[in-house]
């Protein structure tokens, strides 16, 4: 199973429904167009952003807790990589949705990919991420297995 890392509280804004769309500066590979993805949170606070008031209010309304609470290292979710367009056409669709925007980097010439049939983990699946698109490791993969959210 392919896995994608994410900053905080975005990883968590996805598995909470909240988060349609994950916003990168690149489009990915056709293989994963149409497949379950794991949505990890990265391990790391290095660089953490510094959350807005809407994203602080996001977190809370969804998790009843504040941001440096969210889990890291983890896998989140899983979702199915409908397809992507550019950012330029989803923010147009988007513009009243602000939620939505909040939860993501919507700048002329990146790429918005469409997240759906998101299923929450709510148990600890350590992982560790990487760069990019990644393959998740066999012991992370059959626990997602057992919880019944591949």
């Amino acid at each position: 199973m392919k896995a994608i890392s994410l900053w905080q509280p975005w990883a968590s804004l996805v598995a909470a429904g909240v988060k349609t769309y994950e916003t990168r500066s690149w489009v990915p590979s056709l293989s994963i167009k149409g497949q379950r993805i794991a949505i990890c949170s990265a391990k790391t606070t290095k660089g953490f952003p510094l959350a807005s008031a809407r994203l602080e209010v996001l977190i809370f309304r969804s998790y009843r807790c504040c941001l440096s609470t969210l889990p890291l290292g983890t896998v989140v979710a899983t979702a199915v990589v409908a397809g992507w367009e550019r950012t330029e056409s989803v923010r147009a669709r988007i513009a009243t949705e602000l939620d939505e925007i909040a939860g993501g980097d919507y700048s002329d010439g990146r790429w918005a990919w469409k997240l759906t049939d998101v299923r929450p983990v709510r148990d600890t699946v350590p992982v560790r991420g990487a760069q990019g698109i990644f393959n998740l490791p066999a012991d992370a993969l059959a626990h997602l297995v057992a919880l019944g959210v591949v």
